[in-house]
């Protein structure tokens, strides 16, 4: 074997690794293009040659500064003429993190062998030339070379996510394997994911059948040593507990059931019917006990919940799949009922809908698997129409909506290009200028004109030479350049800062420290000490002037980082119902009538108040996080009371 040190390859090898791994990755992406649909040479031709391009750019580089700068100087390769191919540019960087995500195990090693191939001081994941960037690349140069409509580029990129991952996984094994025999270390700086515990194994009918079971064994002593009934008489014992519930069901008909029934246990049963039966019943009650204590649980819910307590203690006597069967339409109704229900503030018209299904369902003489299938119709009848109203009322805010989640799209790629630039030794005035004010600028242009316009690329310049201006000016001659430059940079400077409504005034209090900074550099004395601007905590409200019926909560420009991905928040979806502790209103439970197409901003409604609001989806995330977003308890609720019962 070689040298484990890159430094004594040959020079002849290094570039035969490199164009292996070159070759490989564009045979892949041809393989891939035609199999989600890309027949024509030429047309495949042009994703291969984007991605060998990419490829190239990226072998290149020697650090992680000067691929950020490339990426900010070329706002990360992104095209946009309008709002479609914003989010096209959106949609198309998550699916190069996801897939870096999916790839990570076999990646990183094998991107730590391309930093000492290619003698590189340090650099991210993301530089690795046969990355996913280099394949997202390909998709994007075929996209504008196409001119596929919007959702045929979203829909592409759909089919593209399982055979690029596929190809990517198994490219990067061969390639770690080969720079391994070559002798290009790197394995040791792996990060393997470690599996995830397999969560233990559930029978079929999950926690309510195991707890069932833990009762069978239980009272199996009991059983060995009591008499045995006969079978006949064992029968017209369970029709007369039968006809007992029944009576209790016609007392209580109608009525909220605040406390569950009594007298049901495994005691008050003993003798009287099988072990298995009494056990089955033993769980249903334990599962409508546990509703009952859960703290959580507001008392309207347990009333209208509890209400089918004997409904299904007189199924559990007839049916075993309640206790067979996790999707058995008595679960379900229960499942549906606490969607419907928990975390949200429903009005008493609904509560009172809610109970009349519940009361068809108590005045049937038989309790079947098809009673409570008809219950649970009309629920998700009633959910139906629910969400067509939500629908229907946030109607006339979706094009305000839409130009909201464009402008948040816009502040997430400003943000990009700017904290690229401002990585390294920059200057307190220069940093305060660019994040609180010329964001702005590079929003607003964003929004009108799109990255493929000229404003764009002049004002992301103008911020290039901003931050350039205040690096190496240690020489006399540095110095005198600096001060010829700077009258036309302040020039740029003050154009793009009118542009967003700025007085002479404004600009002036914008432009100031940097000024000073500037003077102080010229004249070689010590810069001005100036002081970080601080983030604007939470949300502004701004309102509408097209109606007093829509208020859009806008969280701050400058994004310091990039927004995690959020699980909760991927699952908003309309007629989700969402908590939210808001500037001005505190915490209002309220529901989701609208997510975006690239899933930046939501329409979100709470009742008793009028109209709505638009909420930034970062803002929602990260109020996961804060406590000032939350969800109702996720999952079967019906599962999560049998599992606590379990647990008791």
């Amino acid at each position: 074997m070689l040298p484990t040190n890159n430094s004594s390859l040959p020079s002849s090898l290094r570039d035969k690794l490199l164009a292996e791994a070159r070759g490989e990755l564009l045979d892949g992406l041809r393989q891939c293009l035609r199999t989600i649909g890309f027949s024509m040479p030429d047309v495949v031709e042009i994703g291969a040659t984007a991605a060998g391009e990419c490829f190239d750019e990226l072998a290149r580089l020697k650090d992680r500064r000067g691929f950020e700068m490339a990426r900010s100087l070329t706002a990360s390769r992104i095209s946009l003429l309008h709002e479609a191919d914003l989010e096209f540019s959106i949609r198309l960087t998550d699916l190069a993190r996801r897939l870096r995500e999916l790839t990570e195990e076999e990646l990183h090693p094998l991107h730590m062998r391309f930093v000492r191939l290619l003698d590189q001081r340090d650099a991210s994941d993301e530089q690795t030339p046969v990355g996913p960037d280099a394949a997202c690349a390909a998709l994007r140069a075929i996209v504008e070379e196409a001119g596929l409509e919007p959702d045929m580029r979203l829909h592409m990129l759909v089919r593209a996510e399982a055979p690029f991952g596929a190809m990517l996984r198994q490219l990067y094994r061969k390639l770690n394997e080969r720079f391994e025999l070559a002798g290009v270390a790197g394995s040791l700086y792996g990060r393997p994911r470690s599996a995830p515990a397999a969560p233990p194994e559930l029978p079929p009918g999950g926690s309510l059948q195991q707890l069932q079971q833990r009762l069978v064994a239980a009272g199996a002593h009991e059983a060995m040593t009591s008499h045995s009934l006969d079978p006949g008489l064992s029968a017209a014992l369970r029709e007369q507990v039968l006809s007992w519930l029944a009576d209790q069901q016609a007392q209580r008909a109608g009525q909220p059931s605040e406390t569950p029934l009594q007298g049901l246990g495994a005691a008050g049963l003993s003798g009287l019917l099988s072990v298995s039966t009494r056990a089955s019943l033993e769980a249903v009650s334990q599962v409508f006990e546990t509703l009952y204590a859960d703290p959580s649980l507001p008392p309207v819910i347990k009333g209208l919940i509890g209400r089918l307590q004997i409904p299904v203690l007189r199924l559990a006597l007839t049916d075993e799949g309640v206790m067979l069967r996790t999707d058995h339409p008595a679960r379900l109704l229960i499942d549906t009922l606490g969607a419907a229900t928990i975390g949200r503030n429903l009005p008493h018209s609904e509560l009172a809908a809610l109970h009349a299904i519940i009361d068809v369902l108590e005045r049937r003489r038989t309790i079947d698997a098809p009673a409570f299938s008809e219950a649970l119709a009309a629920i998700n009848a009633r959910h139906d129409a629910a969400i067509a109203a939500l629908a229907a009322e946030a109607e006339p805010f979706i094009a305000v909506a839409q130009r909201e989640e464009q402008r948040e799209g816009a502040a997430r790629l400003a943000s990009q290009a700017l904290r690229a630039m401002l990585e390294g030794n920059v200057p307190t005035s220069v940093t305060n200028f660019l994040r609180y004010y010329w964001v702005r600028v590079l929003i607003g242009a964003l929004t009108a004109r799109g990255e493929r316009s000229d404003i764009w690329r002049s004002l992301l310049e103008s911020a290039h030479r901003l931050v350039q201006s205040c690096q190496d000016v240690n020489t006399p001659e540095a110095r005198d350049a600096l001060a010829k430059a700077l009258p036309d940079l302040v020039k740029r400077l003050d154009a793009g800062l009118a542009l967003v409504g700025l007085d002479e005034a404004g600009r002036h209090q914008a432009l100031g420290p940097c000024l000073d900074m500037h003077t102080a550099m010229i004249r070689n004395q010590p810069l001005p000490e100036v002081q970080p601007i601080a983030a604007r905590p939470g949300l502004r409200w701004r309102s509408v002037p097209e109606t007093t019926r829509l208020r859009i909560a806008r969280a701050p420009e400058y994004l310091p980082y990039e927004p995690e991905p959020s699980q909760q928040a991927e699952s908003l979806q309309i007629g989700s119902p969402l908590t939210c502790n808001l500037p001005d209103l505190g915490e209002r439970i309220g529901s989701v009538a609208w997510v975006g197409p690239a899933r930046r901003v939501v329409l979100w409604t709470t009742p008793g108040v009028h109209g709505m609001s638009i909420l930034p989806m970062r803002w929602i995330a990260e109020g996961f996080k804060t406590g000032d977003a939350s969800l109702p308890r996720g999952g079967s609720l019906f599962e999560h009371l049998a599992s606590t019962a379990l647990c008791r």
